[in-house]
């Protein structure tokens, strides 16, 4: 075994599959978790990962995913996004401004509410004080004290924002009606990007300060050379709209999304392959450790 995945669909069971094969090539269901919907995942190292989910399910394994074991957060929101920095540094987002933050590795959660309505969607960490999180109506937060207290920034509109990725005092953000934000100044000022399209953009991630990439709806892919200012399209031929997005190096990467679809590149992103997942489930996020490990959920 090199790798695994989680699926999940709010109408069908939990399930873990085994990978086998190189980099994410072949999938196949190794054992089931029950029927909760799960909407992130994050690495702790390379055998410890959480996936959490909706009514505050947050579940965790220490050996590749072969194993899980639910973690109490004492929490029944809805919770859509983690990230951790290191195996002790982790966050939590949710419904109704929620923010969960550990610094033992999960073991204790303390919360950190903001004086905000919409969701939180996602959330992303430079190191262990200073993080960025976006959400529904063009919400973006900062803190700088690992996510006890955060301010709000500057806003690009009000459409609802999907993924965040921050490197340094460089970030995107993408989102509704295809929305693309870019920032030189970690998070304080924020400058609009043409799409090319206006369709809802679900995740963005980068490599490097040049190269990136991002998905949405309709089997939308995008792709920058030169830091996320200009953006040309890599879509497949498939319509599904695709929800997630992973990259370990400048060529190798997948892309995940609705009714089982999983696409895979070695070329970054010049041709994708389309990979056999084994389910029809929406497949909302995808998480690769390194060139072979993986998790999908």
């Amino acid at each position: 075994m090199v790798g695994l995945w989680v699926r999940t669909a709010a109408s069908s069971q939990l399930q873990m599959a085994a990978l086998h094969g190189w980099s994410g090539r072949h999938w196949k269901e190794a054992v089931r978790l029950g029927t909760l919907p799960f909407t992130g995942v994050a690495f702790l190292g390379p055998k410890k990962a959480i996936v959490v989910g909706y009514g505050g399910h947050v579940l965790f394994s220490e050996d590749a995913g072969l194993t899980w074991e639910p973690i109490d957060v004492l929490m029944s929101n809805d919770l859509l996004s983690d990230y951790f920095t290191d195996e002790q540094h982790g966050w939590i987002t949710g419904g109704d401004g929620l923010v969960l933050s550990t610094a033992n590795g999960g073991k204790l959660w303390l919360p950190a509410r903001v004086r905000t309505n919409p969701k939180l969607v996602t959330v992303f960490f430079a190191d262990e004080n200073t993080g960025w999180a976006a959400g529904t109506d063009g919400l973006l937060i900062r803190s700088d004290d690992g996510g006890l207290a955060w301010q709000r920034l500057t806003e690009g509109g009000r459409d609802d924002l999907s993924s965040i990725f921050i490197d340094g005092s460089r970030g995107w953000a993408v989102g509704a009606r295809g929305k693309i934000l870019s920032t030189r100044s970690g998070g304080k000022d924020w400058t609009v990007r043409p799409s090319g399209t206006s369709v809802h953009l679900n995740a963005v991630t980068f490599i490097d300060e040049r190269n990136g990439w991002v998905v949405g709806d309709n089997g939308t892919i995008l792709h920058s050379s030169n830091g996320g200012i200009v953006w040309t399209s890599q879509g497949t031929d498939a319509k599904q709209d695709l929800l997630g997005v992973c990259f370990v190096n400048d060529k190798l990467g997948w892309a995940v999304g609705a009714r089982g679809y999983m696409v895979k590149t070695d070329d970054g992103g010049e041709t994708w392959r389309l990979l056999s997942s084994n389910t029809n489930a929406w497949l909302e996020a995808v998480r690769f450790v390194d060139e072979k490990h993986g998790i999908v959920i």
